[in-house]
């Protein structure tokens, strides 16, 4: 069966992406295309992943057959595919540097992103916890021996308020007022709940700092609101607390694992070529300096404005000049400038401080070290990672094949685009409106006064005044008029409007015992975009729908001289039920 324009998008390239690995289990061949064979294993996961995706498909028997089909049909596209395009290195770059993405994402999950997946029933469990409101004072320490220090001169017979005073200088004694953990960090919470009245806890570290607490009072929350209104801010201030401090610590260890070093003197000089370099550089927001690329998106600073390079402004000796060390890596100046140029030009720092660069660089460094770490920890040989990789693998070489082979051979020309324009462009069901102001009188003499009227007075509320002296009897719709659908036409004046121009006016025609008289005011015509203005949206669908059939040609020759056999026996150990997604 041939797929048509709509369908060949998903077996092709979803199925693409869905294609997997075998396992130890199911390892029995369910169905052999040539001299491939794909496992029982390999399917199943496939055909699960497919309706995780697609939950409207039935999950049963006949529609595991569906798209066993379709994944022979990738299969056989995958064969023609490796037949037609030779598998370069810059391919299997592409396919690991997917990995690394893969095995990072997986490593910072494990490390601390998982605090951001709490059940419902954990997430409940806090929030019962906001019931009670705290009141209390904090004072930030720089560090956790700071902060023990501070703690000790408490205990001393030190004023927590004064103390506050002196450092923060701001008057109140480090007051936070009255929060629950809703506001506060769950960690600060823990403390404050085992706090009496007066005393002083800690030190308690979120947020990059460490602070001592001082319960002043605690007491039932009156204002809390329903959980359904909160559980998404409480969520993410929970994954921001706890996540936060097993992301400080997890990169802290990086970086003393694998020996980071700043070379400051560098630094420095970085420092004042780019204080010097971007002088002139907004750093502020502004939407007028940037272009709009396809849907909205910003591409690049407007010509004159943003980053101040069309090239390097490192000389040769510069651009090797080393800012930070790793056991594994060099950051070059060269290198770091690449980073910076990544990020939108309005986001840099002005760098007036040495901590202008070395933020961007620590952030350099851990991007490099990661998947390093990644690979370490064995991430790379996981085997649902090495799953992802075979479906990417298997996509990159389609892709090319569709890019090198097939899209060349169909690109239509200006003229095939514009045949495809006048056949299936855009069109519209919206009929045309028509607004116009009508006026009734007396009589047919008084109405071909009105008419004339109408004709020369172009505003229609002095000339409705005109003709109500002459009729006082006279009436009208209204200086906004009465708007016509053209196929709910039904009256003859409404009918007759339909036959004018704006401006033009219709004979008078009896309405009862009366005459009217109308104008059209404004026609609304649907609006049809011009052939210059859907030529690329047009020339792309073309180009899809001519890929697509020649796709199908291409897969009914391999199909004729491929032998493809299903075992029955194997097909019918389908697990065909939908399983839960976590499965």
């Amino acid at each position: 069966m041939r797929y048509g324009l709509r369908r060949q998008l998903l077996p092709l390239f979803v199925i693409a992406v869905l294609s997997c690995a075998g396992s130890d289990e199911g390892s029995r061949v369910l169905v052999r295309v040539g001299e491939q064979g794909i496992t029982l294993g390999e399917f199943q996961r496939s055909y699960h992943e497919m309706l995780v995706l697609e939950p409207e498909v039935r999950a049963d028997s006949s529609a595991a057959r569906r798209y066993l089909k379709d994944y022979m049909s990738k299969t056989l596209l995958e064969q023609i595919a490796a037949d037609s395009v030779d598998w370069t290195p810059l391919f299997e770059h592409r396919v690991q540097s997917y990995l690394e993405v893969l095995m990072v994402r997986a490593m910072n999950h494990d490390a601390y992103g998982y605090q951001g997946h709490l059940t419902d029933d954990e997430l409940r469990k806090i929030y019962e916890r906001a019931r009670t409101v705290y009141h209390y004072r904090a004072l930030p320490c720089p560090s956790r021996e700071d902060a023990m220090q501070k703690l000790l001169n408490v205990r001393e017979g030190a004023r927590f308020n004064m103390m506050a005073d002196r450092i923060l200088g701001r008057g109140d004694g480090g007051d936070m007022g009255w929060q629950t953990i809703l506001e506060a960090p769950e960690s600060i919470i823990d403390v404050l709940d085992e706090l009496g009245p007066e005393e002083v806890g800690g030190p308690v570290e979120t947020g990059g700092q460490f602070f001592l607490l001082q319960l002043l009072e605690k007491a039932e929350n009156p204002t809390l609101r329903p959980f359904d209104e909160v559980s998404q801010m409480l969520r993410f201030n929970i994954y921001k607390d706890r996540g936060g401090t097993l992301k400080r610590h997890f990169v802290a260890e990086l970086l003393r694992k694998y020996r980071y070093e700043m070379r400051m003197a560098e630094i420095i000089w970085m420092t004042e070529f780019l204080r010097e370099e971007t002088g002139g550089l907004e750093h502020t927001f502004d939407p007028d300096t940037l272009e709009s690329g396809p849907g909205g998106t910003v591409t690049a600073p407007k010509e004159g404005s943003g980053v101040p390079w069309t090239e390097s402004p490192f000389t040769e000796e510069e651009k090797g000049r080393i800012l930070a060390t790793t056991s594994v890596d060099t950051i070059s100046a060269a290198l770091f400038l690449d980073h910076m140029l990544t990020k939108l030009f309005f986001t840099w720092p002005s760098f007036e401080r040495p901590e202008h660069v070395t933020g961007p660089l620590r952030e350099l460094v851990i991007q490099r070290l990661s998947p390093h770490e990644a690979r370490a920890r064995g991430y790379g040989q996981d085997p649902d990672l090495l799953w992802q990789i075979k479906k990417r693998r298997g996509l990159v070489h389609t892709r090319q094949l569709i890019l090198q082979k097939i899209r060349p051979q169909v690109l239509p020309t200006t003229e095939d685009v514009f045949a495809y324009y006048q056949e299936f462009g855009p069109k519209t069901d919206d009929p045309e409106r028509r607004r116009y102001i009508m006026v009734i009188v007396t009589d047919d003499e008084l109405a071909e006064q009105a008419r004339e009227i109408l004709l020369r007075e172009s505003n229609p509320d002095q000339a409705y005044q005109e003709i109500k002296a002459l009729d006082p009897d006279a009436s009208w719709l209204g200086a906004r008029g009465f708007t016509v659908v053209e196929d709910q036409a039904s009256g003859v004046i409404d009918q007759r409007v339909f036959q004018l121009r704006p401006g033009q006016v219709t004979e008078s025609t009896p309405v009862g015992d009366r005459v009217a008289v109308a104008r059209l005011e404004t026609i609304h015509r649907p609006m049809t975009q011009s052939f210059e203005e859907v030529f690329e949206d047009l020339r792309r669908a073309l180009t899809q729908g001519r890929i697509d059939s020649l796709m199908n040609v291409y897969l009914d020759e391999r199909r004729s001289i491929t032998p493809i056999v299903v075992d029955e026996a194997v097909f019918k150990q389908i697990r065909f039920e939908r399983l839960p997604a976590e499965s």
